[in-house]
């Protein structure tokens, strides 16, 4: 199994409109998220106003969830709300005009259209099973308590995660919360 630790002094922070974005692990790793040239990124954002409005991203598919609070998302283009709560999955195309009221910390998963395919689950205390084929990545990031892998010396604490890619089965013991992100390239 290849895997790369995703520790909290390695999460990148850089600042938006709304608060502050910490990249937990962006694709190419030597890729830009300025420079729109990655494959795809994961994050978590604080929210630290009222109101912002999503940045436009049209070449990337995206996955957003809450770590905490709550928030209403106005489709601008849909002319429509909807409420979202911690651990709730959102799926929308990135060219979709967004404004967000309410202030949390959420969770991210960008995926550019036509090179990958994304999916993004919660998980609760107990134990995990993931087979992972040639092509794919995932990512398992843990926002509370911590979690180990059977088999392997490996613990994995809160606000911290772990890439794995490569052909491999992983079998895990969650003590806590968190989220798993299923990256396949095309």
């Amino acid at each position: 199994m290849e895997y790369q630790l995703l520790k909290k002094e390695n999460i990148k922070t850089l600042h938006w409109a709304g608060g502050d974005t910490h990249e937990i692990v962006i694709y190419p790793f030597s890729s830009l998220y300025k420079d729109r040239d990655f494959i795809f990124r994961i994050s978590f954002a604080d929210c630290l106003t009222d109101s912002s409005d999503f940045t436009p991203l049209p070449d990337y598919d995206r996955k957003l969830s809450l770590i905490n609070g709550e928030i209403k998302l106005k489709l601008c283009d849909k002319n429509s709300e909807i409420k979202l709560s911690p651990y709730e999955i959102f799926s929308f195309g990135g060219e979709e005009k967004i404004q967000s009221f309410g202030r949390c910390r959420d969770f991210n998963l960008m995926t550019r259209k036509g090179i990958a395919e994304g999916e993004l689950f919660p998980f609760e205390e107990g134990n995990l099973s993931y087979n992972l084929n040639e092509g794919e990545f995932i990512c398992i990031f843990v926002t509370e308590g911590f979690i180990n892998f059977e088999g392997e010396q490996l613990s994995i604490s809160s606000m911290e995660g772990i890439l794995l890619n490569g052909a491999a089965k992983a079998a895990i013991v969650s003590h806590g919360r968190g989220f798993i992100s299923v990256i396949r390239l095309k």
